[in-house]
């Protein structure tokens, strides 16, 4: 079976426009022809997932009692747990910690607000490490994905003034080893994921090419969702996803990265900085907002 390319991602922080132009068209082709890569070269020093993971594991091993006073609301930050009949599935979700009183906290916009910190010394620090070094590689590559619209690579990375941002920790137990998740689609922009463990990724193309690959703690898989889909108008396709886990307590990072949510869905087609009246002026128009509420479910943010 084919396995899905392996891109080093260091040439898109080439000082030499012509070595990153070269470096974000690797990146395109691979979006346009599969929506998903595995990433070397992203900058993100190992003591950094490393610390992560262990962090991980000590929250998911919290006494029953202490994760119980962690639980979320329906689509919030913190724990979730689900259970079915072959096994639990513990996710628990953070993000940018905003406080209660922030625009978009306040108007309940899904996906925003203040995190569930569990009493565990070194947690917070180590997730927004973790969440930072993730980020700056989600805005290398809408920077690759600009340039190869043809736009200057900071057009989409302006548009990240508080963008949706969800890092999510996933614990299965109680499953067999060797146990196949079910198929998922990404419904945002990029989405990243690392594991404590090796395990294998399959992801499905929409041409029905099937990709099967062992991933590394090192590395970082990276798909493209739905939202990118639709920013790229069809240019990048976004695939299915499943995880193959041969160790059933492998613990899984996936941080999910969205433009902000008045960041109009043409805007890498628009003139940046466009007079009025001026040839590619847009006008008001569908935004990520807009987009995302159509394409999710309440309680697809936990899902």
């Amino acid at each position: 079976m084919a396995t899905l390319p392996l891109i080093d991602l260091t040439g898109l922080r080439d000082p030499s426009p012509a070595a990153a132009e070269h470096a974000a068209a690797k990146v395109d082709a691979v979006l346009r022809g599969f929506g998903a890569f595995l990433a070397i070269g992203h900058g993100i020093p190992s003591r950094i997932p490393d610390a992560g993971f262990e962090q991980a594991r000590l929250l998911f091993g919290l006494p029953a009692s202490t994760r119980a006073a962690l639980r979320a609301e329906r689509g919030g930050r913190g724990l979730h747990t689900t259970t079915d009949d072959e096994g639990t599935v513990d996710r628990f979700v953070l993000g940018p910690d905003l406080p209660s009183a922030h625009a978009l906290v306040a108007a309940g916009t899904p996906g925003y607000g203040p995190n569930r910190w569990p009493p565990l010394h070194g947690f917070r620090d180590a997730m927004t490490a973790w969440q930072r070094a993730l980020v700056d590689v989600c805005e290398l590559l809408y920077a690759a994905v600009a340039t190869a619209h043809g736009q200057a690579p900071d057009h989409l990375v302006a548009r990240h003034r508080c963008p949706l941002v969800q890092l999510c920790l996933d614990h299965r137990s109680g499953h067999a080893a060797g146990h196949q998740h079910r198929w998922t689609a990404p419904i945002g922009g990029f989405e990243l994921a690392m594991v404590g463990r090796p395990a294998t990724s399959v992801v499905r193309s929409r041409d029905g090419v099937v990709l099967q690959s062992p991933v590394e703690p090192a590395s970082v898989l990276v798909t493209a969702g739905a939202l990118l889909e639709e920013l790229t108008g069809g240019r990048y396709r976004a695939p299915q996803h499943r995880w193959e886990l041969g160790d059933a307590g492998t613990v899984i990072m996936t941080l999910r990265h969205d433009l902000d949510h008045d960041a109009p869905l043409d805007c890498l087609r628009d003139r940046s900085g466009a007079e009025p009246g001026e040839p590619g002026e847009v006008g008001p128009g569908p935004t990520v907002s807009a987009f995302l509420a159509r394409t999710a479910s309440p309680d697809t943010l936990a899902s």
